[in-house]
């Protein structure tokens, strides 16, 4: 509606003041020259040594004309038809023409003829399309390869010419659609494309089947005839529209970065609408259209070098035919989502007014109504209903929702909600809204409903909320007409707004009771609803009004600001980047996530913890089994529920019980032969950022590596959890460590891990949830970051939280729904903020009994070892394996010294095979175990017996924790240059 385009505007006009009105100097006066020639009409405009300007001709005809304005008869052909496009390429003394056509015995309907230049002679003919419509309306080439491009804009189709002969529909695209000129930058790796329209678009030449790289509208950009790029930089473009002439810089990253285009008007001032332009020897060649003239004359002028940008173009988010509907800001793109509806697109607009579009809906006669963006779950919801549902009969979904996820913006779930009880009536959404719990609610106008959709992850389950039903059956009033609908931060509760009645509604969504706010003044026409991130206060938009809507605590009154619209003073300055209110740590806005509390809660507070992932392994499992069958208790969501046989690989007995059982309950089971359970649920992305996991090992806070919040339980707990979905959860304080400085070549993430437990021990953040950042942080590598989480226990933290980026989420195959948002405020709080420089940090071991008695290599060089392991859940991930092979490959295990390795998962152990570590290790003396634990349990390869010197990767080395051995830990690197020496060393000495 066009009040959630003037919020758009609002919100937007400073950043669009801002970036896009600069004044720009103005250069000196244009030195011109130019001629006029009587032709036939003319088309498409080309240059070359020989003949200085070829002009194509609506009659066949190819016309050269000298720099005095003299014409002669290059090619006439009347089969040609008309020539759209020429280009020329001295190097292969070629000329390309592309024609068009009424369909002739001798011609297909659409072609590209090369010519030699030299002579005129036609050398061949290649057909395009056979259709009427077609119109090749441009044609580029590359000197170095020859390979051509032709654009058809009516087809929307780019061919691509190889060796002069072979024809391909390189890309078919809308967004080709009334293209009217490209050409090639960066030595022809890049296609720069313009339209009538108003788009740039840039494809990479390169790709054999390509997509379009960066899009971007522009207004001033309208009716684009032709573009020419500045050969000299391969950075700027010239663009000829109609009558004026625009300088277009490329985004800072290159022209195929998603980054903005800078456009700026040049200083020519032109009465003749413009054909074609060329920049060339750093002088701008314009080619006058002669429609405004003589019909038989063709223009040419010359701007000479140095003229300069003088008026900067103002871009806005308007588009033609567009009618938003609904609008929501995503801090994931930087941009407003609106819903439009006129055709049914969702449209995306940054925070320069620049417009793209996507995700049409595929029926023709679709609306998209409410919009709504979840950054926390990293969806965007919009519903959308069949035009015809006001008149006529309605093809397919009256109506219904779609869910997209928020960073590729591809629709993953569909959900019809054209059954709602009442049949006999037609349902219209207005307005979606999400909560913390992943349900979707909207409101239904026609119907005076609000619905819910939950589960739409795992299998639809869509139910109609009888509240509102009995709101309008009630006396209050007998059509509320209910559009606006928002979640209340911090709570499940949701605000509806009625746009008949001009009242308030809170809906507490828990119970199913609803309390009518009472407002100061009546808020008519709800067409939007959007609550403040602190959660006191509301604005709601109508077609002529907007309202500031402020309220206490509880939402059972409220004072109402009307404003006009169009006065942006008021809410202007208020942005629509949605966050929880107070500055936020990264573990609080998990916590709060997971739990119903209305406000953050404070170190120390006990809360009810929801737990997307519970575990129990073969090491507690059978004791889990016993307490659940003796309550007669059930699984609350098995498919969130894992049995996961790890630890104990000769637990035969062990691993039967838990086996029946879990198949049993239907619950996920990671037999023994899948390895380290938490690995698993890792690598899978079963476990991912954002969520919490709950198992009965003191090592689950592990999945703090993609951003996880792991808790270590007890039987019992993970008993109460495994029937309930919750537990009961102490808030611990929130510690800050930055890795600062480059680690030697040397070193490895394992030593970074052993450093920090030689300086900070295990008492210096006791019981805190650790976030750890930093630029070496953001560069390790899943395994990296596993081996450090996989010590966090040892270090006396609870918790300990590493923010994913994009390459730890394809690591992980995780599903982006949730987590793209997850990272802490700037102004967080914590209760220590700390730094520690890596630069020094030195090949180390942790001495026997304590993980913290930490000191170099090179203090006790020389200690002989009996054995050597590789494995536990700190490392034995394949790209710690790859580290052993090298070093390995080619040399033998020094006699006496034993070498197990243990992979993590099935996973590395198929890879080390595939990639042929497996023989490496074998040749080189290694034994190696089928995955899992390792020596963390007895049974385990790993073990060490009385008086027997081992050196481990693992991560503890109290008395007995591996046999009655004395344990050393390190790095693989270390332990794989110990073993063929047979003596603590490091690789520095192999």
């Amino acid at each position: 509606m066009i009040a959630q385009l003037n919020l758009l505007l609002v919100l937007c006009s400073s950043l669009l003041v801002r970036s896009c009105c600069q004044k720009l100097q103005s250069g000196p006066a244009p030195d011109w020259v130019g001629f006029g020639v009587s032709l036939t009409p003319a088309k498409g405009v080309a240059w070359s040594q020989q003949h200085n300007f070829l002009v194509g001709t609506t009659q066949g005809e190819v016309i050269t004309v000298d720099d005095s304005g003299n014409p002669a008869t290059f090619l006439d052909d009347s089969h040609l038809g008309t020539v759209l496009g020429i280009v020329t390429v001295e190097s292969l003394n070629l000329l390309y023409l592309c024609t068009v056509q009424n369909l002739s015995e001798e011609l297909g309907n659409s072609g590209v003829l090369l010519v030699a230049l030299d002579s005129g002679d036609s050398l061949n003919y290649l057909p395009l399309a056979t259709n009427e419509s077609a119109y090749p309306s441009d044609i580029t080439v590359d000197e170095i390869t020859g390979t051509a491009f032709v654009v058809d804009s009516s087809l929307a189709i780019i061919y691509r010419i190889t060796n002069g002969k072979t024809v391909e529909a390189w890309i078919t695209t809308p967004e080709i659609r009334s293209v009217t000129g490209i050409t090639l930058a960066n030595n022809g790796s890049i296609l720069l494309a313009v339209s009538e329209k108003g788009y740039l678009l840039a494809l990479d030449t390169t790709e054999k089947t390509p997509t379009i790289s960066n899009c971007k509208l522009s207004q001033a950009l309208n009716e684009a005839r032709d573009i020419s790029v500045d050969t000299h930089t391969n950075e700027e473009v010239i663009v000829a529209a109609k009558d004026k002439i625009f300088r277009v810089t490329a985004p800072p990253d290159g022209w195929l970065s998603e980054g903005l285009f800078q456009v700026s008007q040049c200083d020519p001032k032109l009465s003749l609408p413009i054909r074609a332009c060329t920049l060339r020897n750093g002088s701008l060649e314009l080619f006058h259209d002669s429609s405004s003239k003589n019909q038989n004359y063709f223009y040419f002028e010359k701007y000479a070098e140095g003229f300069e940008q003088e008026t900067p173009e103002l871009i806005t988010a308007n588009r033609n035919g567009i009618s938003p509907e609904g609008i929501e800001w995503s801090d994931v793109q930087q941009g407003f989502f609106l819903s439009s509806t006129t055709d049914g697109s969702i449209y995306l607009a940054d925070d320069s007014g620049l417009v793209q579009q996507f995700v049409p809906q595929s029926t023709t006669g679709i609306a998209s109504v409410g919009i709504h963006t979840d950054n926390m779950q990293g969806i965007v919801v919009y519903g959308f209903h069949n035009a015809s549902i006001f008149s006529g009969p309605v093809v397919g979904f009256e109506c219904g929702i779609n869910i997209l996820d928020i960073v590729s913006r591809n629709v993953i779930q569909t959900v019809d909600l054209s059954f709602f009880p009442d049949t006999t009536s037609r349902h219209l959404i207005n307005d979606v809204t999400t909560d913390s719990l992943g349900n979707i609610y909207g409101t239904d106008s026609f119907g005076n409903l609000v619905w819910k959709v939950s589960q739409w992850r795992d299998g639809l389950s869509v139910s109609v909320s009888a509240t509102f039903a009995i709101i309008v059956n009630s006396s209050v009033c007998s059509s509320l007409g209910l559009n606006g609908i928002a979640q209340i931060p911090h709570s499940n509760n949701l605000l509806v707004g009625s746009c008949t009645s001009g009242q308030l509604f809170l809906l507490y969504t828990e119970s199913s009771n609803y309390t009518e706010v009472t407002l100061s003044e009546p808020i008519w026409g709800t067409d939007g609803l959007v609550v403040c991130p602190s959660g006191a206060c509301a604005y709601s938009t109508s077609a002529s009004w907007m309202y500031y809507i402020e309220t206490s605590d509880t939402w059972l009154s409220a004072t109402v600001t009307k404003y006009s619209s169009q006065f942006s003073t008021e809410y202007g300055t208020t942005t629509a980047t949605l966050r929880y209110g107070e500055p936020y740590a990264l573990h609080s806005k998990i916590v709060l996530r997971h739990t119903n509390l209305a406000q953050r809660p404070s170190p120390g507070d006990y809360v009810t913890l929801r737990v997307d992932v519970r575990a129990a392994r073969d090491v507690g499992g059978p004791g889990i089994i016993k307490r659940l069958r003796k309550k007669g208790l059930s699984i609350e969501e098995a498919d969130k529920t894992c049995m996961m046989l790890d630890c104990y690989p000769l637990g035969a007995e062990s691993h039967h019980e838990c086996r029946e059982f879990a198949q049993e309950r239907g619950m996920r089971l990671l037999d023994v032969d899948q390895g380290i359970g938490s690995h698993v649920l890792i690598r899978r992305g079963i476990v991912g950022p954002g969520g919490v996991f709950a198992c009965t090992d003191s090592h689950a806070n592990i999945v703090g590596a993609v951003g996880a919040l792991g808790l270590g339980m007890g039987e019992v707990d993970i008993a109460h959890l495994f029937a309930t979905g919750e537990t009961w959860f102490k808030v611990p304080p929130s510690v800050k460590l930055e890795l600062t400085g480059t680690l030697p070549e040397t070193s490895t993430p394992k030593d970074v891990a052993l450093a920090l437990l030689q300086t900070f021990h295990c008492d210096t953040f006791l019981g805190a949830s650790m976030e750890l950042v930093g630029s070496y942080t953001e560069s390790l590598d899943l395994a990296g970051r596993i081996t450090i989480c996989s010590l966090a226990t040892e270090l006396g933290v609870l918790a300990i939280l590493i923010q994913p980026t994009e390459e730890i989420l394809r690591a992980t195959s995780c599903n982006s729904i949730g987590h793209h948002d997850l990272q802490p405020d700037d102004d967080a709080q914590y209760s220590q903020v700390l730094t520690f420089d890596i630069s020094h940090v030195q090949p180390l071991v942790s001495l026997p009994g304590n993980p913290e008695n930490v000191v170099t290599v090179k203090e006790i060089l020389g200690t002989k070892i009996d054995s050597c392991l590789i494995g536990s859940c700190t490392n034995s991930s394949i790209e710690d394996l790859r580290v052993v092979a090298k070093i390995l490959s080619g040399r033998p295990v020094a006699t006496g010294v034993i070498l197990k390795i243990v992979p993590a998962t099935r996973g590395d152990y198929v890879q080390a095979l595939e990639e042929g570590l497996m023989k490496i290790f074998l040749d080189s003396g290694a034994i190696v175990a089928n995955p899992g634990c390792a020596g963390c349990a007895a049974g385990q390869v790993g073990q060490t017996g009385v008086g027997e010197v081992s050196l481990s990767s693992g991560n503890r080395n109290f008395p007995g924790k591996q046999g009655g051995g004395q344990v050393f830990l390190a790095s693989p690197a270390t332990i794989a240059a110990s073993a063929l020496m047979g003596h603590i060393t490091t690789t520095d000495f192999l």
